[in-house]
C-alpha cells in the first residue's frame, strides 16, 4: 500500500481498534486471572476459558488500577499498550505490544513465512467456500473483493464493508475493466438500497414464516407509518391486541384510546392512515411512494443479477 495513502489510514485504524484491542483484552484478563480479581459483569465467567473477553473502558481501568498496587513497571507496559491502541500508529502499538508482553511473562512468537503461506491459503479457501454459498449481495461483494485482491498480493487482508471498496483502486491494470466496473456498480447498488436489502430479500425468499405473518397483520399501517408519524411501540400494542388491517378498517379512535391505551394522538394517525383522509395524504404523496417501491425494487434486481458475476470473480480470481 502507498505510504500515508487513505486506505493504509483506514486499515491501520481499523486493525488497532479489533486486533489491537483484542490483544490488550487478552493481556488484561491474564493478570486478572493471576491476581484472582472478580469484577462485577464476571460472575459465572471462566476466565481460563474465555480469557479474550472484551473489556469494556471502565473495566479496564479497574484492572489498571489493581497493577498499580502490585507492580509499576507492569503498571507501566500495561497502560503505555492502552495509549497506542488509540493512536493510529502500528509501529508504536507493536512496540508497545511486545513491551506489554514481556512484563506480563508471555512470549509473543513470530510466524515463519511458510506457516503464515499456509494460513493465507487456507483462509482465502474457506473464504470462497462461504462465498459459493453465501446469499446476501453485501457479503458476496465483500468476500469477492478480499479473494481477489488475496489472489493479486502476497497479503491477506480482513476489512469491513464500508472500507472494501477502497481495494478496487489497486485492481487496475490486474483485472478485466468490465470487472472492476461490476464490483463499483454492485457497491453502487448496496449503498443506495441500504437496508431495503434485507426487505428485497425476505420478499423473494419468502422469509421466516412468523416474521411474515406479524409484519403481514399490519403491512398497510406499517407502509404509511412514516409518512403519517405512527409510532413504532403504537404498531406493537396493535399487534399485541391481535389485530390485522382489516379489524383497523372497522375501528375507531375511542376504541384505541380507551380499550388499547393507546394515545389520543396516535390513535387519530392510526384511523387517518387506514381510511386516507390523512391531511398528510395526497395522490401525488401515493404516487411518489409507489415510484420509489419500483426503483428499489428495480435496483434490488440489477443487483440481484450481478450476484452469479462477482460469485464467479471470486471462484476464479485469475480470469
Amino acid at each position: 500500500l502507498a505510504e500515508d495513502s487513505d486506505l493504509e489510514i483506514a486499515l491501520k485504524t481499523y486493525l488497532l481498534k479489533t486486533l489491537g484491542n483484542k490483544a490488550l483484552d487478552i493481556l488484561l484478563n491474564n493478570e486478572l486471572l493471576y491476581m484472582q480479581l472478580d469484577l462485577p459483569g464476571d460472575a459465572g465467567v471462566d476466565l481460563k476459558r474465555n480469557f479474550a473477553k472484551d473489556r469494556s473502558p471502565q473495566e479496564r481501568k479497574i484492572i489498571l488500577a489493581a497493577l498499580s498496587k502490585r507492580n509499576a513497571e507492569l503498571h507501566s507496559g500495561i497502560k503505555n499498550l492502552m495509549l497506542a491502541v488509540k493512536s493510529k500508529d502500528t509501529g508504536l502499538y507493536l512496540t508497545s505490544l511486545t513491551v506489554a508482553a514481556s512484563v506480563c511473562s508471555l512470549r509473543l512468537k513470530k510466524i515463519d513465512n511458510k506457516k503464515l503461506r499456509n494460513l493465507a491459503f487456507n483462509i482465502r479457501r474457506a473464504m470462497m467456500g462461504k462465498l459459493e454459498a453465501e446469499e446476501d449481495p453485501r457479503l458476496v461483494f465483500q468476500y469477492t473483493v478480499l479473494i481477489v485482491h488475496a489472489q493479486m498480493s502476497t497479503g491477506l487482508l480482513h476489512l469491513p464493508l464500508k472500507m472494501t471498496p477502497m481495494l478496487l483502486a489497486l485492481f487496475k491494470d490486474k483485472v478485466t475493466p468490465d470487472a472492476i466496473t461490476a464490483m463499483k456498480r454492485a457497491y453502487e447498488l448496496i449503498e443506495n438500497l441500504g437496508d431495503d436489502i434485507k426487505e428485497g430479500k425476505a420478499a423473494d425468499s419468502g422469509g421466516g414464516e412468523e416474521e411474515n405473518a406479524m409484519e403481514g397483520k399490519l403491512k398497510k399501517l406499517r407502509q404509511k407509518a412514516k409518512q403519517f408519524g405512527i409510532k413504532e411501540s403504537t404498531i406493537e400494542t396493535l399487534l399485541n391486541e391481535d389485530m390485522d388491517d382489516d379489524d383497523l378498517e372497522d375501528i375507531t379512535e375511542e376504541d384505541l384510546i380507551d380499550d388499547m391505551g393507546i394515545p389520543e394522538s396516535q390513535a387519530k394517525l392510526v384511523v387517518a392512515a387506514i381510511s386516507g383522509e390523512g391531511p398528510d395524504e395526497s395522490k401525488s404523496q401515493k404516487v411518489e411512494v409507489e415510484e420509489a417501491e419500483d426503483e428499489k425494487a428495480r435496483l434490488r434486481k440489477e443487483l440481484s443479477e450481478l450476484v452469479p458475476t462477482l460469485k464467479g470473480m471470486g471462484k476464479n480470481p485469475k480470469d
